[in-house]
């Protein structure tokens, strides 16, 4: 179904452009710049369907939603209060090492505290490499989110939320950690 959606999209696609040319001469890239985007965003988050169809999947979504908003919440505040160091100051320079540790214990403790009210089969080995891969996943989605708004030469990616850099920054985190966690629980929880 995902890729059915996903042809039906580049269809559209070619049709509105095809429908009015505007400029011929930047229709390739105006064409690859949408598509990048139905892919990045539409094609990735998708996963969070096939995630929730999966046998326990609604519990396997919340998990995401937690232990992500945990990670970034806890990366925010650690790095507020003590960061220091520097993570990758080219593409976020408010992100901080720190930061990013406190994000990474605040993952695994609501993870691990998710898992002893709803995963208690889970193995606690499972729910610390879980948690530590989808925070960093997520952290890779915010400085990928970052690196298209630096290149655009934007603060926010729509108008959305103003002030919060936009709808894409409430959703970078989950661009990545989404499908690993979903091609993980299909892989290791037949």
């Amino acid at each position: 179904m995902v890729l059915a959606v996903m042809v039906l999209a580049v269809f559209v696609l070619f049709l509105l452009f095809a429908a009015k040319p505007a400029n011929l001469t930047d229709t390739t890239s105006r064409m690859a710049v949408m598509l990048f985007g139905i892919i990045y965003v539409g094609f990735l988050l998708s996963h969070m369907l096939l995630l929730r169809n999966r046998p326990m999947g609604t519990q396997w979504v919340f998990f995401l939603l937690i232990t992500v908003w945990a990670g970034d919440t806890s990366a925010y505040f650690t790095g507020t209060l003590i960061g220091k160091h520097k993570l990758y100051p080219k593409i976020s320079p408010k992100k901080s090492v720190e930061g990013l540790l406190g994000g990474i214990a605040g993952s695994i403790f609501v993870a691990l505290l998710f898992r002893r009210f709803f995963f208690r089969d889970l193995a606690w080995s499972h729910t610390v490499m879980l948690a530590f891969f989808i925070m960093i996943l997520g952290q890779i989605g915010d400085f990928g989110e970052s690196m298209l708004k630096r290149s655009a030469n934007v603060k926010d990616s729509s108008r959305l939320i103003p002030g919060h850099g936009g709808i894409l920054d409430r959703l970078d985190s989950f661009l990545f950690s989404t499908p690993f966690l979903y091609y993980y629980v299909r892989v290791v929880f037949q």
